[in-house]
């Protein structure tokens, strides 16, 4: 069976459904001209406001396609962030025709890095967890 079947032993459907209606959901949100985060102003609001929603999309892949590789945590690592940038690039791409929007290689590095903090941390999580169920 093929690392990338979606339907590979490991591949945990509930959680990918809930991936892609995110995704969904930063298409839609990424889809209204002249949007700008809210809250208050300061410096790197927007690389933030990118960063954090990437992150939530990362752990949402780590949840439904992490099980492919594991235990191989760089595989995992890399297959989680270059799904999500990939993601990333394609909104950014989606946004270049939204009114009032526009194409940021900034955002998507944003985007990437989030993704890429947030994958981290989920694989020191899965390698803790199974590090005390072997202790145990």
């Amino acid at each position: 069976m093929s690392l990338f079947s979606l339907s590979a032993p490991g591949v945990d459907r509930r959680w990918l459904a809930a991936a892609f209606a995110y995704a969904a959901l930063v298409f839609v949100v990424s889809s209204r001209p002249y949007l700008r985060p809210v809250g208050p102003e300061f410096e790197m609001k927007d690389n933030l406001a990118h960063g954090l929603e990437y992150a939530v999309l990362a752990v949402l892949l780590f949840r439904a396609v992490g099980p492919l590789a594991w235990p191989d945590t760089a595989t995992t690592f890399l297959l989680v962030v270059a799904v999500a940038a990939s993601v990333g690039a394609a909104d950014e791409v989606f946004q270049g025709t939204v009114p009032g929007r526009r194409r940021d290689v900034v955002d998507w590095a944003s985007d990437t890095t989030g993704a890429a903090l947030a994958t981290a941390v989920c694989v020191w999580r899965a390698r803790r967890v199974l590090v005390k169920g072997s202790a145990s």
